[in-house]
This record gives C-alpha cells, sequence and structure tokens, in this order.
C-alpha cells in the first residue's frame, strides 16, 4: 500500500463545539532535495527502506521521488503533492527502474484532479472530522482521532501531531501520524492477511535547513 504523505499544522484554534482544529500548515520545508528516510517494518522485521526526495516545490505543489529498497526489489516512483483548502492530496505519476526521468514538471489544479488523486488529510485538521478514499475495489475510510498527539521516532519525538485513523477491506486498520514539516512520521498498519507493518522515519537530511 502507498504511504503517502502528509499534514503539516502550525495554527491550533478552538471553533464550534470546542474541538482543535489545525488550518494552517506547510507540507515540507521550504528549499529543495530535502531527504527523508524511513525504515518499514513486516511483523518486526526489517522490510524495506524508504527514501522520499523533494525535487521542487511550486506554490503548494511539491514533486516528489521515492526511492524503495528491500532485498527482493528496488524501485523509483514520483508523485506530486497538492494541497489547497479542503486537503491535501497525493498523486502517482510514473514509477522508474532505475533513474528518475527528467519530466518533473509542475501541474495546474486542474491538471492535477484529473489524475484522480488520493486525499492523505482533510482540511481544515479537525478531531473527527472522517473522508473516504479509493473505488469499491479498495475502499478506505480515514478519521482525524488526535490533533495533539505524541509520537516517538528514531529521528526524533515529535509533539502536536497529527494522528488519522484508518480502515479498509475486511479487518485492515492502522493508523499515522503527521507532524509538522516532516509529512507522516510514523505509521502503524494490520492488512486483511493479518500482517503488521511499522513506517517510521530515521533521519533527515538537510543542510540548509534551519528546522531542529
Amino acid at each position: 500500500m502507498k504511504k503517502c504523505l502528509f499534514f503539516i499544522g502550525v495554527l491550533i484554534v478552538l471553533v464550534g463545539c470546542g474541538l482543535p482544529i489545525k488550518d494552517s500548515f506547510q507540507m515540507y520545508p521550504v528549499g529543495e532535495n530535502v531527504e527523508y528516510e524511513y525504515h518499514v517494518y513486516k511483523n518486526d522485521e526489517m522490510w524495506r527502506k524508504e527514501f522520499t526526495e523533494v525535487l521542487f516545490h511550486q506554490g503548494n505543489e511539491y514533486f516528489q521521488k521515492v526511492d524503495w529498497n528491500s532485498e527482493d526489489d528496488s524501485y523509483l516512483d514520483e508523485y506530486i503533492i497538492h494541497q489547497n483548502k479542503n486537503g491535501v492530496y497525493s498523486a502517482y505519476v510514473e514509477r522508474y527502474d532505475d533513474e528518475v526521468g527528467a519530466n518533473a514538471i509542475p501541474y495546474d489544479e486542474e491538471t492535477f484532479f484529473e489524475m484522480e488523486p488520493y486525499m492523505m488529510l482533510k482540511l481544515p485538521a479537525k478531531k473527527g472530522a472522517s473522508w473516504t478514499t479509493g473505488g469499491a475495489e479498495f475502499k478506505m475510510t480515514h478519521k482525524i482521532t488526535d490533533t495533539n498527539a505524541t509520537v516517538k521516532t528514531p529521528f526524533k519525538t515529535f509533539k502536536n501531531a497529527t494522528e488519522v485513523s484508518y480502515t479498509f477491506g475486511e479487518k485492515g486498520k492502522g493508523v499515522r501520524y503527521y507532524a509538522e514539516n516532516y509529512e507522516v512520521v510514523y505509521l502503524e498498519e494490520r492488512n486483511n492477511e493479518g500482517d503488521n507493518y511499522r513506517f517510521e522515519l530515521v533521519d533527515v537530511r538537510d543542510p540548509d535547513s534551519t528546522i531542529e
């Protein structure tokens, strides 16, 4: 399953029934060629590594390269991450066996939504907000269950993270966490076959970053 990333929240206000929401955020630090390293475990054993790099961004759109590595295979994927007032979305662009192509071009919003993107996060991020993705073959239901979570990763402990719980199929379920300036930092999932997966941020390499 694609690990799709990702929410950054910086403004918390109280509205309506008093539930906290986050409606102002930055997907990634401003800057290009920032690399995020993740480790993915299957049933508590190292399964593969993932290296996500922001190749460039323009306005509210980010072009992302994902390099998957395991003992069985290795490949590169490209995604576009887009945000507007309604949510944060991810669209799959292309897969390469060896090198990332040179076709990284900006997309306008109309063209982007013609690609049938996946909604990663509904905005504003309010506790209790829910949405669905996928068609009849792979429907997923997502719900924001916390906007002030603390989550520990090998890279660092994140506070004020946004927690999204989700279900899919007959038995599949999981929970993922978005943190300011880092997209998804931690994920746990149990699929329909009973396999358990853990996805966690291990390192961030950005020599120009001022984020601590």
